[in-house]
């Protein structure tokens, strides 16, 4: 259950997070982040994440969040998040998530608590669809992407996306995914003991 009692509305900053941000955070605190700035018509625009590195936290976007750049959120390297630093990528409401124009997206998930594993989340509720990863970018979670209710699109053309879990409605694929067991990579924190086929 997310607890956003403090949204930070990012239009004074023109809706960007840039640079290093919360390098202190607790992988299990809630960042909730929101854009009032309105598009043409009055269309929502979502945050964006431009060559930015977030440290530990689950982060609200309420817009949703293009990812453009060089992004990392959570600590960890290669396969592995470092033990308590990771963070997850929480998107609801009207907007939707867009990784499409990053050079390299990393996620490095929690290790503990509500989303030990989850890298990328949005309630099945929201069907806004994904797109994430397009192009020569680069895409790694290290972590589940965890969508039900969302299309997702992974169209590589020269990048590689890499991942553990993928729970989506649907999903597009024009290239290749190279998806790797979660618990093998990390399986002293890992939440997936026991498999359950669900028709």
């Amino acid at each position: 259950d997310l607890d956003c009692s403090s949204v930070t509305d990012l239009a004074a900053s023109g809706g960007k997070i840039t640079g290093s941000y919360n390098t202190n955070g607790s992988q299990n605190t809630n960042y909730c982040f929101t854009n009032s700035t309105k598009g043409k018509g009055g269309a929502i625009t979502p945050v964006t994440l431009k060559d930015a590195t977030l440290g530990p936290g689950i982060y609200l976007f309420q817009t949703g969040v293009n990812v453009s750049g060089d992004v990392k959120v959570g600590v960890g390297s290669g396969t592995q998040t470092t033990k308590g630093k990771g963070g997850t990528i929480v998107v609801t409401g009207t907007g939707a998530f867009d990784s499409s124009t990053a050079s390299m997206f990393s996620v490095y998930a929690p290790t503990d608590g509500v989303y030990n594993a989850v890298a990328l989340y949005q309630p099945f509720s929201d069907k806004q669809p994904m797109m994430l990863q397009f192009g020569s970018s680069g895409s790694d979670f290290i972590g589940a992407v965890y969508a039900p209710g969302a299309a997702v699109t992974l169209h590589d053309q020269g990048g590689s996306v890499n991942a553990t879990n993928l729970i989506v409605g649907d999903i597009y694929v024009n290239g290749t995914i190279n998806l790797t067991d979660y618990s093998a990579l990390n399986p002293v924190t890992t939440p997936f003991l026991q498999i359950t086929l669900v028709e």
